[in-house]
């Protein structure tokens, strides 16, 4: 069984590759320089599947020709609710769209300054494990909130520490990780870089997001 935050790109038409930013769409012409684009993209990988097939020849396995050769003929489980997915039509009979596995009992705990809490509505902002490097970005939510009686979290994922954002506006509490889930069961709005466990456990708690897409980990958001 393979468990995928969203589903393989079973077929290379159904949506544009998000590092060209195409929009969307669903005509002949659209799904043709769909095609094109997702080949070429694919293409960038090719020292990665030459190692594999010549693994594979070794082991006297055929060569390697198609991402779908990495996944399970028996079971494909896509985390991402279907509703949230671009509509496929080739989807193979032993997919299943699933919803997030989302069980915040079984992290590591993560310390965290509770006590630095002051009861007014929470706020929690996160750019996720990749996109969090960015002072500008964060600085820009502080001060966006900063006339709000509100208090804002902000978790750097170890991208920054407190030292590399201050001063911000409005004095946020600022960490470098944080009990995300539990925080966003917490909050009032979650702040986010659109990625997709941010996005999924904040739908699954209730939370309404203010969303910032930043780069291609969020190609639907970019595409759309």
């Amino acid at each position: 069984m393979i468990v995928d935050l969203l589903p393989p790109l079973f077929d290379e038409s159904s949506s544009p590759p998000f590092c060209f930013g195409w929009s969307y769409k669903t005509g002949s012409l659209a799904r043709m320089r769909n095609f094109i684009g997702n080949r070429i993209f694919f293409n960038f990988f090719k020292p990665v599947s030459e190692v594999i097939s010549t693994y594979r020849w070794q082991w006297k396995l055929p060569p390697f020709r198609s991402i779908n050769e990495l996944f399970s003929e028996r079971t494909r489980i896509g985390q991402i609710p279907a509703f949230l997915d671009f509509p496929r039509r080739n989807l193979p009979a032993n997919f299943h769209y699933t919803g997030p596995f989302i069980d915040d009992s079984g992290r590591t705990p993560v310390p965290f300054p509770w006590e630095r809490l002051n009861g007014k509505p929470l706020l929690y902002a996160s750019m996720g494990t990749l996109q969090n490097g960015s002072v500008p970005i964060f600085q820009a939510i502080a001060q966006a909130v900063r006339d709000l009686d509100v208090q804002l979290v902000i978790s750097t994922e170890g991208g920054l520490t407190e030292k590399d954002l201050k001063p911000l506006e409005g004095e946020p509490v600022v960490v470098e990780f944080a009990p995300q889930i539990e925080l966003i069961k917490r909050t009032t709005l979650v702040i986010t870089h659109a990625g997709l466990n941010t996005s999924l456990e904040a739908l699954q708690c209730g939370k309404p997001m203010v969303a910032i897409p930043v780069t291609s980990d969020q190609p639907e958001l970019l595409c759309g």
